[in-house]
């Protein structure tokens, strides 16, 4: 029996931004992490806000 628990896209997604964002980018100080829903412990709602560290880390010259 195969189980699918979502599309191929989504489940990439999903574990990007996980991984990336939400351990990665914390963990580097580069961003803070606020889950919108802290009684949901499966919660998708969450805001990102870059930190000052990622200001002076990530630079784009045009």
């Amino acid at each position: 029996m195969n189980t699918v628990f979502g599309e191929p896209e989504s489940l990439v997604k999903n574990a990007y931004r996980l991984r990336v964002v939400q351990h990665w980018f914390v963990w580097f100080g580069l961003a803070e992490v606020e889950n919108l829903e802290p009684t949901n412990i499966v919660s998708r709602k969450y805001r990102v806000r870059k930190t000052a560290l990622a200001d002076q880390v990530v630079v784009f010259n045009l």
